[in-house]
């Protein structure tokens, strides 16, 4: 007897099982690929919570605030200068004028205005949302000279 070429049923059900598997992976891969494009272009809460931590922490401590609009310089504790500054699609901190320690990335602008009392940082990112906070010094003079 002649046996045909051909597939049998168990070879079909293997064959669509597998493929059903494969294609259920496909909707996560979908959603990563996407997740991973908008990481790119924004800041995320917790970067942007970060930051302002990081800023605080270093502007209570120190004095002589002066902000220009894209620039943030003040006297550390140490006696050193330290800048916040916009550096192309970024705001890195340099003390004394040296190094490179990028703080956030993905912004289009930054500010920071002086007030009474503090300074406002405002950033915006790629995606054009603007992220703003108001930080107190709590030196008598808002941060003019060492207490």
């Amino acid at each position: 007897m002649r046996r045909e070429g051909g597939y049998t049923l168990l070879e079909m059900l293997i064959t669509f099982s597998l493929f059903l598997m494969m294609m259920s992976f496909l909707p996560v891969i979908i959603k990563m690929t996407k997740e991973q494009q908008v990481v790119a272009v924004s800041l995320s809460k917790l970067e942007w919570d970060i930051f302002l931590q990081q800023l605080t922490l270093e502007l209570r401590e120190g004095y002589d605030v002066e902000c220009n609009d894209q620039k943030l310089t003040f006297t550390n504790y140490r006696q050193q200068k330290v800048t916040y500054e916009r550096y192309g699609q970024m705001i890195r901190r340099r003390v004394v004028g040296t190094g490179h320690e990028v703080l956030l990335q993905n912004i289009s602008s930054v500010q920071f205005i002086k007030v009474s009392h503090g300074i406002i940082v405002q950033v915006r990112d790629l995606e054009n949302r603007l992220y703003a906070e108001r930080i107190s010094l709590f030196n008598s003079d808002g941060g003019q000279s060492a207490s």
